[in-house]
């Protein structure tokens, strides 16, 4: 099989999963000038140099040594699973199933590919850290809505992210406390509605390979 390469690039890092007949390789570039550096890899990998050999390696696994290959719900993350070890690449602009496809042909993996749910933890993540951010704003709005009540005097708007701080004061005067307080009911009842729909229809993502066990 020929050699394939798939970049990711942000920005501050970058990431290169590679492909060279029986083997999977990944990398992670940072420091100055990450992009140049996942190009060049890129080139010399291509070229046909040692993939351990370039800045940037971190691992190699044999391809046989792959028994499920997942692509995530949110299409943004392939996952390569050895046993109940996996090891992830983000796909950045990459097409997921292209990738997934390949590696699970070159592994020789049995079966046909597949849908199956996320388990509890999983898909209930994106409503956990969405609903901590949401309740430490709004706990910041429900500070500044009851200061007059514990005899603090109104913040100073002033300094680095003062256009922020003030767009708190507004909506801690516009709400006043009653209203915080009602607007901390309506998120809490958002966001644990959220959670249980999350969990009685849970989101897919396509499987090839072994189930995981338990």
């Amino acid at each position: 099989m020929e050699t394939r390469a798939w970049t990711k690039s942000g920005e501050k890092m970058c990431w290169m999963l590679v492909l060279t007949g029986d083997f999977l390789h990944w990398f992670k570039f940072k420091g100055n000038n990450p992009k140049g550096q996942m190009a060049q890899a890129a080139e010399a990998v291509l070229a046909g140099n040692d993939p351990s050999r370039l800045p940037g390696f971190e691992r190699t696994e044999t391809v046989r040594s792959i028994d499920r290959v997942v692509v995530s719900h949110g299409r943004d993350t392939v996952k390569f699973y050895k046993g109940v070890e996996a090891i992830d690449f983000g796909v950045g602009d990459n097409d997921p199933n292209e990738i997934a496809r390949t590696v699970v042909q070159a592994a020789g993996l049995a079966g046909e590919e597949r849908s199956e749910e996320v388990g509890v933890v999983e898909a209930l993540t994106g409503p956990a850290i969405l609903g901590v951010i949401a309740g430490v704003l709004w706990f910041f709005v429900f500070m500044l809505a009851t200061a007059d009540q514990r005899g603090e005097d109104e913040p100073r708007v002033r300094g680095r992210n003062a256009g922020l701080k003030l767009a708190f004061v507004w909506v801690a005067n516009l709400l006043g406390e009653k209203g915080t307080i009602a607007l901390g009911v309506l998120l809490a009842v958002f966001f644990i509605g959220w959670g249980v729909r999350r969990i009685v229809k849970r989101p897919q993502q396509l499987v090839w390979g072994a189930q995981l066990p338990g």
